[in-house]
Parts: C-alpha cells; structure tokens; sequence
C-alpha cells in the first residue's frame, strides 16, 4: 500500500484527485498511468497489484503523483522506489 500525504499547500482548494505514476521498473523508463485512482474513493491511500500492473520480480520501481484541485494539478512528488520480491513459496 502507497501512503499519500495531503499537501498543506493546496492553494486555498479542496483536493479532488490524484494522479499516480510508476515507471518501467528499469534505469530511464518513462512514467506511466498506475491506475485508475479517485480521491473521492480511495482517499489518502491507494494498493497497487503487481499482478495488475504487470510488475516483474527483482526490479525497482518509481513511483510519483501530484494532486488535483480546482487550480489544476500539481508538482509531481518526489519519486518513492519499491523493489519488488519474489513471492514466498
């Protein structure tokens, strides 16, 4: 599970969305959509399945978001990498 911190700097709006990316799991890859996400659903937390996102053991993954309110959306977060495990046997 991804934790996402609200931003006390929002501009004054209600936060209704976010957008959440993940790279290709290798040195360079570029950003991608994770998944549909909803603030309005999930709030402040949001569970990646790597079956669903096609992960593949022993990679390193970056993940990074940024918020949407009424002014637009954000910056992107700083990147959070997650190395993915094989499952236990």
């Amino acid at each position: 599970m991804i934790g996402l911190d609200r931003s006390p700097d929002d501009g004054g709006f209600v936060i209704t969305d976010y957008d959440l990316q993940i790279d290709g799991g290798s040195f360079g890859s570029a950003f991608k959509k994770a998944s549909s996400y909803n603030y309005n659903v999930n709030g402040f937390s949001f569970t990646a399945s790597a079956s669903v996102l096609n992960l593949d053991a022993g990679k390193l993954y970056r993940f990074r978001f940024r918020a949407l309110n009424y002014l637009g959306y954000s910056e992107f977060s700083d990147s959070l990498i997650v190395g993915l495990g094989s499952l236990p046997s």
